[in-house]
């Protein structure tokens, strides 16, 4: 009996650990005064025409060239990533944006949701090649705000397996910040 007891916490233990490290997390630096994408306040053309209302400010190309668009977004709503990586990627003064490699905003590999203004000139640089399938955007909580990656960090709940309902037998997950049934 105690072996069966020591084999089963053994395994719940290794199914916690595993699921933990499918996570997959991208760091966005913090900008110092020396880096090239670096604001001294939110100013310039570019940066104060992305709010009010927010949106998001894209280059088809690096450093700010070739066609440059505005795209208005809405706070926490997941957007499809429409572009390459070989772009320029403008965050709304105030606020900060997440991206994520599966559709909907999904996935286990995303960034760590700290890219705020000015945003990167430099988008594949700082995220990789393969280009996020979507993102979203914040409002930043606190103060003095958010700039050159200086943000708090940007966490959600995730799907979690939850213990059987009391109520009705069934297991349930939380994720999206609802509590789902399924069958077990």
């Amino acid at each position: 009996m105690r072996a069966l007891l020591i084999s089963l916490l053994l395994a719940t233990v290794s199914g916690v650990v595993t699921a933990q490290d499918d996570k997959t997390f991208m760091d966005t630096p913090e900008l110092t005064p020396g880096h090239p994408d670096y604001v001294e306040s939110a100013a310039g053309e570019e940066i104060i025409k992305r709010s009010p209302p927010a949106g998001v400010y894209v280059c088809d190309s690096a450093s700010w060239k070739g066609k440059c668009k505005f795209q208005p977004i809405s706070e926490m709503s997941c957007a499809k990533f429409t572009w390459n990586t070989d772009i320029s990627f403008g965050v709304p003064a105030q606020w900060q944006c997440k991206f994520y490699w599966g559709d909907q905003c999904s996935g286990t590999k995303r960034s760590d949701g700290k890219l705020t203004v000015p945003g990167t000139s430099n988008f594949a640089a700082l995220y990789g090649n393969t280009a996020p399938k979507s993102f979203k955007c914040r409002q930043c909580p606190g103060d003095p705000g958010c700039k050159n990656g200086n943000a708090p960090d940007f966490s959600e709940a995730t799907a979690k397996l939850g213990d059987k309902s009391i109520v009705n037998g069934e297991c349930q997950v939380y994720a999206d910040g609802n509590v789902v049934p399924y069958s077990c």
